[in-house]
């Protein structure tokens, strides 16, 4: 076994899943589809953010916030020839060795397809065995039944329930559900899904 290549903080990012490419997002990146998804309700209202029409300069500067320190922006692509399909917004935390996970499929067409679950693994992997984090976590709104049954299927933890936390879109106010997942519990999950594969 070839062993996990190391990150280096402020570098770019780049790993795979089984079905897509995962690679930091850069101002070039910014076009008319990924401003779309901002104007999109329905994919807005997943995140309980109010759709907003967003120019290519005001991706391009969304983009620009990405520093790959604390900040990191990873594109989920079909093949390295095609625009991204989806995207995650990563804040980390250096000092503590955490990261909080937000994600987004602005392609409704790639929407009941196990994106997140397939994508977010490789991005564990990531974070876990190069990039040297011990823990992630992720808080998505109490509506968002889709993310929140991802987590689940993922064997995160449920940690907590930070009541009204958000303002929803559709008026009144809308828990946060927070979730965990330490590097030690990813680790296990991984290896025993490895012990399955090699007994079948």
């Amino acid at each position: 076994m070839q062993p996990k290549r190391v990150w280096k903080p402020g570098t770019p990012i780049a790993f795979e899943s089984e079905r897509f490419v995962m690679r930091s997002l850069t101002a070039r990146d910014a076009d008319t589809t990924i401003a779309a998804w901002f104007g999109d309700a329905e994919v807005m209202h997943a995140l309980q953010i109010p759709a907003a029409q967003r120019s290519v300069d005001g991706v391009r500067r969304y983009f620009q916030r990405f520093d790959n320190v604390f900040r990191l922006g990873i594109g989920i692509f079909p093949d390295i020839a095609r625009p991204p399909i989806g995207m995650y917004d990563i804040q980390t935390d250096p000092r503590n060795l955490t990261a909080q996970l937000n994600v987004a499929i602005g392609d409704r067409a790639w929407w009941g397809r196990h994106v997140v679950v397939e994508t977010r693994a490789a991005l564990l992997d990531f974070l876990f065995d190069s990039a040297g984090l011990e823990k992630v976590w992720g808080g998505p709104p109490a509506r968002n039944f889709p993310s929140l049954f991802n987590y689940k299927a993922q064997r995160f933890r449920q940690e907590g329930v930070l009541r009204g936390q958000f303002k929803g879109v559709e008026g009144g106010r809308v828990d946060q559900i927070i979730f965990g997942m330490l590097k030690e519990e990813w680790q296990a999950l991984r290896a025993g899904a490895r012990g399955q594969a090699h007994a079948s």
